[in-house]
């Protein structure tokens, strides 16, 4: 748990900022080649990998003597020059990331568990309320790189336009590849000596008493397009009820020792995740309808609904589907309706569609906003039950926002149709 010491903002390095370049192209060109294997047609598995940026949050802090401490500074990544304890110096490019992949089963049209596999990389960065000279650099502060391995198991659950994540983490052995275990009898381990020639600087020392199993994770998140295909874009948090280790910090001025801290450092961090499903191509026998080549290859970017005709993009309203006020229940003339929406999933396979809810302007707008997504749900629903793939339906509720008449109210109170994308 070496600490290393860094000055902030000096010497970049054009060959690090080529890195940083890298790295960028290397993720866009993941996604881009992984999104390019994503299966139109959807199955109860998925493998999903995901990346995440984060933050790690604070751990306590106790003063144990003098009044000098270390102020946590909120850095999500370090990049900048850094000077470990020898004094060698190098250009530094860290940040708190989240790599890795999910292996996903949708249990029931609203839930799907997964197990994962995940590496995490974590920085911390304090800046000492003592400022000195070192190795001919001014330090700005002082900051830990530490990554390690997770394996677990968890369940996201849907509810309308959002989804929640939970999940139980298991780290078999988290210091193993970098030999940073300690025994309750060897309590000091990679001691960092940074005091300078004139006897001013800091001491770091590290300890383990109980060495971390298990996190948590918890996430929110919504269902997104990304690169022409469907994604999931989530804020959440990893918590350790475990220290993962305790740090001593202590402090000298001039050869005296003037005061003595000690971080608990855990594994705790916001982060936020983008991830994209890669389903297991169905290998059901083709349908009646398939056999008789009803299903239309995809031909033109126009669409037949019914008696009308809509565009990828285009906005299309279901006039038939109408909501008494305050309500979300389907009439006979509404599901009429949605037929023709099936219809068109069932002839183009590969068809992802949304459908967004609107409502009047009466009462409060998080009410309408929260009954426009029920309508918008309730249209979901009816696909499903007929053998559409929740997944290749959006909804979203607009509420009252999005008006088309101002006289008629009854009108504001309709449901709309988006084709979001086809595949050929």
């Amino acid at each position: 748990m070496c600490t290393a010491a860094i000055s902030f903002l000096t010497n970049f390095g054009l060959s690090k900022i080529g890195e940083l370049h890298k790295k960028i192209s290397f993720l866009f060109l993941f996604f881009t080649a992984f999104q390019s294997l994503a299966q139109p047609e959807y199955s109860r598995f998925s493998l999903s990998p995901y990346l995440g940026l984060g933050m790690k949050l604070p751990g306590k802090q106790q003063v144990l003597s003098g009044s000098e401490q270390m102020l946590y500074l909120w850095k999500f990544y370090n990049f900048g020059n850094t000077f470990n304890s020898n004094g060698e110096s190098q250009v530094s490019l860290n940040s708190t990331n989240r790599i890795g992949l999910n292996l996903d089963y949708r249990l029931f049209d609203k839930l799907d568990i997964f197990g994962r596999a995940e590496r995490i990389n974590l920085i911390t960065a304090y800046q000492s309320s003592l400022t000195y000279d070192f190795r001919g650099s001014r330090v700005g502060g002082f900051f830990d790189n530490f990554n390690y391995y997770s394996f677990g198991s968890g369940f996201r659950f849907r509810t309308y336009n959002l989804f929640f994540t939970g999940s139980v983490n298991f780290q078999p052995n988290i210091f193993g590849p970098r030999n940073r275990r300690a025994s309750r009898e060897e309590r000091v381990t990679d001691p960092g000596n940074y005091i300078n020639s004139s006897g001013t600087g800091l001491t770091f020392s590290s300890s383990v008493e109980q060495q971390q199993r298990l996190s948590f994770y918890l996430g929110l998140g919504q269902e997104i397009d990304f690169m022409n295909g469907p994604a999931f874009l989530e804020v959440g948090v990893n918590l350790s009820p475990t220290i993962l280790y305790a740090e001593n910090i202590d402090f000298y001025n001039g050869g005296s020792g003037i005061g003595n801290v000690k971080l608990n450092h855990r594994t705790n961090a916001v982060f936020v995740t983008l991830s994209q499903p890669l389903y297991f191509k169905k290998r059901d026998r083709p349908s009646k309808k398939q056999q008789k080549g009803t299903i239309a290859p995809f031909e033109t970017e126009e669409f037949e609904i019914g008696q009308q005709n809509i565009s990828i993009g285009e906005n299309l309203v279901l006039e038939h589907i109408q909501f008494e006020q305050s309500k979300a229940v389907l009439s006979l003339e509404a599901m009429g309706d949605l037929d023709e929406v099936y219809d068109l999933l069932v002839k183009y396979p590969g068809t992802r569609i949304q459908l967004s809810g609107h409502t009047s302007q009466e009462g409060s707008r998080r009410q309408n906003i929260d009954l426009s997504e029920k309508r918008a749900e309730a249209c979901k629903d009816y696909l499903v039950s007929k053998g559409i793939d929740r997944r290749r339906i959006r909804t979203v509720g607009y509420g009252p926002d999005k008006p088309i008449s101002e006289d008629n109210q009854e009108l504001n109170r309709r449901v709309e149709l988006q084709v979001l994308s086809v595949e050929k």
